[in-house]
């Protein structure tokens, strides 16, 4: 079975326009008065840094969103979303490595957080078959529902030939997600015309991790 691109990986958290735009106002006129009055100035909050990172992100100003992304690091170094979305920024730019380790501290803050799990599978799935799967896998023992790392899956099944895991998985994936079954080869289609999994098929819109402000796999 040949296989095609893994789904996107996931960014920042992409949230209200107006609102993060209004924090990158505050934000920004924060850091400018700390850094040239003469008083004493509150500085941001590591919320204030995070929605002006993301706000930057969503522009395509990711060199912006970088420094905020560092600077929210080191206001909060225990807060997890923040390693997170800087991480997220090193991949968009192709910074592979400084994601990595990015993704690492905020797993070892929170174990439990699938963004970056699901982030570092997609990764690996170029250099590391095994290790994806892996990754992969405890994605889907975090969140089972979700249908993007369900689909990378039974890819890299596919790839290893494990064809009846590959099967199931894409099966399942696209019982969640229709949309993924035109990603599939042609040469793969047939196994997904098997019956499909039971179960009530549930809405694919991306939801938020509950304190993270980060966007788990949709």
């Amino acid at each position: 079975m040949p296989v095609a691109g893994p789904t996107e990986w996931v960014g920042p958290h992409r949230g209200s326009l107006l609102r993060t735009l209004a924090t990158v106002a505050l934000a920004a006129m924060a850091m400018i008065l700390s850094t040239c009055s003469g008083t004493t100035r509150t500085r941001p909050s590591v919320a204030e840094l995070l929605g002006s990172g993301h706000a930057a992100f969503e522009q395509g100003h990711d060199s912006a969103a970088l420094l905020l992304f560092e600077q929210a690091v080191k206001t909060a170094p225990s807060d997890a979303s923040a390693y997170f979305d800087l991480g997220a920024v090193y991949q968009a730019e192709g910074q592979d490595r400084g994601a990595l380790e990015q993704y690492r501290m905020a797993l070892r803050l929170d174990p439990t957080m699938v963004p970056p799990l699901f982030n570092e599978a997609v990764i690996y799935q170029a250099r590391s078959a095994p290790l994806a799967i892996f990754l992969y896998r405890k994605v889907i023992s975090l969140q089972p529902d979700s249908p993007s790392a369900l689909f990378n899956l039974g890819l890299l099944e596919a790839q290893s030939h494990a064809d009846a895991l590959a099967g199931a998985e894409l099966r399942q994936a696209v019982h969640l997600d229709p949309s993924l079954e035109s990603r599939i080869p042609s040469s793969a289609a047939p196994d997904l015309r098997l019956a499909p999994p039971t179960g009530r098929r549930r809405s694919t819109s991306t939801t938020s991790t509950p304190g993270t402000g980060s966007p788990s796999p949709p």
